[in-house]
This record gives structure tokens, sequence and C-alpha cells, in this order.
């Protein structure tokens, strides 16, 4: 069994280092460098009435809410507390007998196949393309005949956006009767400019499913929040698999507030760009991959034996917590992810790696 190691342990380090969770500053997880929306105060002013009700079994007027919003069929969004029950319901509900993963990726796609003990097999773009993904590598995928295909929407932990092309042949291949379910993880679509959702491509396209993450687009890890687009009937399926009150009523209610936040979302996606162009622009001569997310990904394949992993120790002991991006499938070895946070961290982060050089 794959074991994984996450962003975001802030309470496993506040104890280990004996600080407040709040002393740390955490680049291992992808979050708002705009922070929360001023919606989500109000909420929480009007929040402590709503704790005396049992939660909707299955998220129903959240769900409702945001088919509304994105002017979908009835019965198109599933709910969940965050999208990684729903990743791990996938491969339940449908055994495909054949997955394949582009990759890098997210380790818990393959977690969640082998759980459900059945076959997957990675499909890793390529370093000296910088990791995009190109109709090439889709082919190469396609030509494996597999039952299902999980793809990221940017890619995690690279970043990149798929390119037209070889989403497009993607969709086209889930339409086939032979063809693939395509699984499309857009959790960090909300940070890009020149993005393209696959939210609107569902009715055309009913064998995709899109996650959406309101966790990492909202900055609220800590209520879990998420969903899943897709056809009617394959939401009724994985519906059928779901365990209910998975989403408590604070998230439910919280979720409607965070979709009126127009403006915070419009203004997120040009404010992440600066900050990111900002933030590689000061890391110098490190090597980074093209991103268009709000994190970048570090290379330090060429620096001697252990300096990786002595750079993570360095800032750890400066209360500044990185993701060791080396275990995520397709990397081995050498790389570190960081999130884009607003311009103070980041030059507390540029200290912390330029004090580990002069050491060095």
């Amino acid at each position: 069994m794959i074991q994984i190691d996450h962003g975001g342990r802030v309470f496993q380090y506040s104890r280990s280092l004996n600080v407040s969770c709040h002393a740390l500053t955490d680049f291992s997880v992808n979050l708002n460098p705009l922070g929360q929306p001023p919606e989500l105060d109000e909420f929480f002013n009007l929040a402590t009435p709503f704790m005396l009700f049992y939660p909707e079994p299955y998220s129903e007027t959240l769900a409702d809410y945001i088919e509304e919003t994105f002017q979908l069929d009835k019965g198109a969004v599933l709910v969940g507390s965050g999208s990684m029950p729903i990743i791990y319901n996938i491969p339940r509900v449908f055994k495909p007998k054949n997955t394949v993963i582009i990759g890098p990726a997210f380790a818990e796609y393959a977690r969640a196949i082998e759980i459900a003990e059945l076959k997957h097999v990675y499909v890793h773009a390529k370093e000296e393309e910088e990791f995009l993904v190109t109709p090439e590598l889709i082919e190469e995928a396609l030509k494996l005949k597999p039952n299902m295909i999980f793809i990221a929407n940017p890619a995690n932990p690279t970043g990149r956006l798929v390119p037209n092309e070889s989403l497009e042949m993607l969709l086209e291949a889930s339409n086939d009767p032979n063809g693939p379910m395509v699984v499309i993880d857009e959790a960090f679509m909300g940070f890009t400019v020149n993005g393209n959702t696959a939210v609107d491509m569902v009715k055309n396209y009913p064998n995709i499913i899109v996650l959406q993450s309101m966790t990492k687009l909202f900055s609220v890890p800590g209520i879990r929040l998420g969903y899943a687009i897709s056809s009617p009937k394959n939401i009724a399926a994985l519906l059928e698999a779901t365990e209910p009150w998975q989403v408590n009523t604070l998230a439910q209610v919280a979720g409607r507030f965070l979709l009126k936040a127009e403006e915070f979302i419009k203004k997120t996606p040009k404010k992440t760009t600066t900050l990111r162009r900002k933030l590689v622009k000061n890391l110098g001569v490190i090597r980074t991959y093209p991103s268009d997310a709000n994190f970048v990904l570090l290379n330090f394949k060429n620096e001697r034996p252990g300096y990786c992993e002595g750079l993570i120790e360095h800032l750890l002991e400066m209360n500044i917590l990185v993701r060791n991006a080396s275990n995520m499938p397709g990397l081995e070895g050498g790389y570190i992810r960081l999130a884009v946070k607003p311009e103070a961290d980041i030059k507390k982060l540029l200290q912390g790696i330029a004090s580990y050089s002069d050491e060095d």
C-alpha cells in the first residue's frame, strides 16, 4: 500500500516544535494567497444557530445551489467533505479494470484505486518538456486502452495547465463507446488566468467527472468542502455509495456564502499570478518550471546528496513548512513544491533559503 505524506501538517509540527500553529509559515499547502473572502466573516457571525441542526444527508440544498450557479442539469452535482472521499468512491463505484493516471500526480488517485483492488499504470509528462501534458502523451495513454483516466488540470505538483488540444483528445475519447471515463481534477483551476474548465463540457461529454475544491480557492481546509460534476446518471451511482451526513451543517451553509464571493473569485487569478511571478523571480538560479497555479515546483537534483532534505529541515527550524515533492509519483528525489503566499511570507522564505545556502 502506498504511504502518502501530505502538506498542511501544522498540528503535527506545532507539537514537535512546541510552537503555536499560528507561528508556522506554511508553504506546504496550496491555499489562496488572498486568504479568505470577506463574505466568510458574515457567515461566521451568523453560524452558531446552524450548529443546532443535523446536516442534510447529502447536502441537497448546496448541490442545488451549485447546479443553479453553473447552469447544470438537475442531479449533476455531488457535494463531498472535500474532493477526497469522492476520489476514493469513483473506482469503487465504476470498477475500471485498467486505469491510467497522468503524472506527475497527486498520490491519492493511485491509493484509491489500490484500495478498490484494481489496477493502474502511470503515464508521466516529461521533465525535458517541462512536464507539459502534450497530445503525444495523451496518445500514449489512450493506446493502453484504459477504462478510466485520472488527470489534474492544472496538474499537481507541477502547476501546468493541460493544453486545449490534449484536453479535447480526452473528451472525444470519453465519448467513444469503448472509451475511458475521464476524471478531471480541477482543484486549482480557480487560480489560473487562462484555464478552461471542463464544467461546461459535462452535458456534451457525459462520461467525464469534474472535481472542484472549495477548500483551496476559499482557504477553508478546516471545514473540508468540494464537489463532483458529471451526468446525473454518474452522480446517482456515486450518491448510492456515499455515506449520509458526510458534510457538516456549517460547511453546507458556508458553501452558499462562498459561492457568492464573486469579486474575490474574480481577482484571485490575477493576484496569484503576480505573487507567483515575484516568487519565481526572487528564487533566482533555483530551477523552477512553468506554472499556471498557486504553487511552484523546484528542482534540486543537481545539488549535493541530501541538499534538498537538509533545506527542508533548515526551513523547519525557522518555522517554515514546505512540501517535499520527491515522494510524489513521477518525481524521484530532489523536488520541493512551494505554495504562492503573500509578499511578507515570500520574503521570510527567501531569507531562509539564503541562510541555508550561506551555511552550505
